[in-house]
């Protein structure tokens, strides 16, 4: 497993995934990586920090291959950044936890508890769209069998956009309660739903809170 960031930078979201993914593909065409990496799938996250107001964009990749030098993989990412060294790589687990790894990032290309404004949240949106968001490659492309999709229950019901939903929620609507309580019931480590409106907790309005004890969020 590797991971490769990209140094924090004030520039759009948008511009700083398609730079990694461009710095991603220039390491590729070097050969250490041809040497030491037979196969690959790279995933993208993103993550917002609350601290420093910056994007953290960086790959997790599930590669199949030799070892390879943390040293040279550190030097090689930085010879294709210009200015990124920060990089991990190590052997993990079982097929089955490396299944699971990959699985949690590709449904997760950004933190949703990153989501604290409309405007992260819009930005988000804006820089992730339209861009590649995974990428297979070496010996791995074409020679993965997906799992046949699975029958559609036919049972879907349309409720409305998110923020609408969040917004009623927020204002104590009995349904919308109802919804989002029935929406993070099963997670263990359930978050907030942001707030549309960048209000803190405390304020009129404000996006429901979690309990310390965990479980599902409430109104303020």
């Amino acid at each position: 497993m590797l991971t490769l960031t990209l140094k924090h930078r004030e520039k759009p979201l948008g511009q700083q995934i398609t730079r990694i993914w461009r710095c991603f593909a220039t390491m590729r065409r070097e050969g250490c990586w041809k040497r030491h990496v037979h196969g690959f799938v790279a995933f993208l996250e993103v993550k917002h920090s609350r601290r420093t107001r910056c994007w953290h964009v960086h790959l997790h990749v599930i590669a199949e291959g030799t070892y390879f030098p943390h040293s040279t993989l550190r030097d090689d990412w930085h010879a294709a950044t210009g200015d990124s060294q920060i990089v991990d790589i190590q052997m993990k687990g079982t097929a089955a936890s490396m299944a699971a790894y990959g699985a949690k990032y590709a449904s997760k290309p950004v933190n949703a508890g990153d989501m604290e404004t409309a405007e992260i949240h819009a930005e988000a949106i804006a820089g992730i769209g339209r861009r590649r968001l995974w990428l297979i490659g070496g010996t791995w492309k074409g020679k993965l069998d997906l799992l046949e999709k699975g029958e559609d229950p036919g049972d879907w019901e349309y409720i409305g956009p998110a923020n609408a939903l969040f917004e009623e929620f927020a204002a104590g609507d009995e349904n919308a309660v109802r919804i989002v309580t029935e929406l993070y019931a099963p997670s263990k480590d359930a978050r907030p739903p942001p707030s549309s409106r960048g209000l803190s907790t405390s304020a009129p309005g404000a996006a429901p809170r979690t309990p310390s004890g965990g479980g599902p969020p409430v109104p303020p």
